[in-house]
């Protein structure tokens, strides 16, 4: 019912002019749900009857209670015995004699987002037309309503994945990473011969640490195939075991982390050019990576990110950098 037409109708059942002791109420934010406290017995009914009236604005906002007044311009509406006043053309819908439970919203998961960026989940326990108060896991926060961007429902289903992802559970995680590596960057040619390789990764259950930040160990073996820069020389690089440490820390309450990893091991390298025999050495490894790990779901999340591996070989280090996608299972 649009706010042009309802009033039109509802012009002939005009009352007389509320009492000089309202409050007007301004319009919240979009998606602000007021919940009442109010009782059957507060409104003088059976409690059997518990029906209650229902405006709704056009900004979201919900004003449960008893319409006392309703006209062209303006709506009375009691609640917790105190008369508010509505503006008739902010009025989205009026809903009258219902049954309500004024606990509904109490036991939904909410997620209420401030216009500065911050955001607390948790369950909406009061509001009223100045604030929202939310019961989250350390306590319950009181926000302005004049500060509030939106407030986005959560249904149980969505809200148990949003939780295991922000709590980022202590689980082991297998994950296979690929992608694109340069050996010796240094020349045109290379940069147009660029090598493949592909690694398995397994992980511990991650360390806390202060600042929100997890330490996670783990073994990375793999494949590498690279092309020399200056003798065409064909390497393929396998690792009988590599220890791996990395650093995350979540961005914000986004299902996204940035980290970065350590590797340390050994490489049996295999070297073959035209003008040598077949080469086979067991090297020292080292490197890093550094990227972003976005959690699709509790059990499964796709990384992407950059690395740079060095061989230490008897006469040179070789150094590899390579841009890579990843995906792992939590289990």
């Amino acid at each position: 019912m649009r706010p042009a037409v309802a009033f039109v109708v509802l012009a002939a059942f005009q009352v007389a002019y509320a009492q000089a002791n309202t409050t007007v109420v301004t319009p919240a934010p979009t998606g602000t749900v007021v919940v009442s406290d109010t009782s059957s017995r507060q409104l003088g009914l059976k409690d059997k009857d518990n029906l209650v009236d229902r405006v709704t604005l056009i900004d979201g906002t919900v004003i449960v209670g008893k319409i006392t007044e309703m006209n062209a311009s303006r709506i009375m509406i009691k609640v917790s015995g105190q008369d508010l006043a509505l503006d008739a053309s902010r009025v989205e819908k009026v809903e009258r004699n219902i049954k309500y439970d004024p606990d509904a919203d109490k036991r939904r998961a909410a997620e209420v987002v401030t216009k500065d960026g911050s955001r607390y989940r948790g369950t909406i326990t009061k509001a009223d037309a100045a604030t929202t108060s939310v019961q989250t896991v350390t306590g319950e926060v009181v926000v302005k309503n004049e500060n509030i961007e939106r407030i986005d429902y959560l249904d149980a289903e969505k809200a148990r994945q949003a939780d295991a992802i922000a709590a980022r559970p202590r689980k082991w995680e297998l994950s296979l990473k690929g992608g694109s590596m340069f050996y010796n960057i240094g020349t045109f040619n290379n940069l147009l011969k660029p090598g493949v390789f592909g690694f398995l990764q397994v992980e511990a259950p991650h360390f806390l640490l202060p600042w929100s930040l997890r330490l996670t160990p783990g073994l990375m073996a793999g494949y590498m195939h690279s092309v020399g820069k200056s003798n065409s020389s064909v390497r393929i690089g396998l690792f009988p075991g590599q220890l791996t440490l990395a650093l995350a820390r979540q961005i914000g309450t986004l299902p996204l982390d940035v980290f970065v990893q350590g590797n340390y091991g050994v490489s049996l390298t295999r070297t073959n050019t035209p003008a040598a025999s077949e080469r086979l050495a067991l090297d020292m490894s080292y490197g890093a990576e550094l990227g972003f790990k976005y959690h699709i779901t509790p059990f499964l999340n796709a990384k992407l990110g950059a690395l740079w591996l060095a061989v230490r070989e008897s006469t040179a280090t070789l150094n590899h950098v390579a841009a890579y996608l990843s995906f792992g299972w939590m289990f």
